[in-house]
């Protein structure tokens, strides 16, 4: 929504790479610096759906991960939820590593 993307840019945390073919936007990758901790935290990445399977997403972590490295940061997280095979697949194939488990607690507010 235009409210989540006005958010993302204006979050001074937040850098998002955005995926083009030709002059089309195919996919982005969002993620946050803590500076303090010296991590990065990958966020949301989404690639259009007639795009995929060709290494999109691939791509854009081996950005941040090229960020990360010229930052001198040390580390790079993220969720993924269990249901995300193909997510969770090209995170193993780069190399991360499964981690502790995590509980998700949620509350509607109305």
């Amino acid at each position: 929504s235009d409210k989540y993307f006005k958010k993302m840019f204006r979050d001074k945390e937040t850098i998002v790479y955005i995926a083009l073919v030709g002059n089309e936007v195919v996919g982005f990758q969002e993620f946050s610096v803590d500076k303090i901790q010296k991590r990065i935290f990958l966020q949301t990445i989404t690639v259009s759906s007639k795009h995929r399977g060709k290494g999109i997403a691939r791509d854009l972590i081996r950005k941040v991960e090229d960020y990360a490295k010229k930052k001198k940061i040390v580390r790079i997280s993220t969720l993924v939820k269990d249901w995300n095979k193909s997510m969770n697949g090209l995170a193993h194939k780069l190399g991360y590593k499964k981690k502790d488990k995590f509980i998700f607690w949620d509350k509607e507010i109305s």
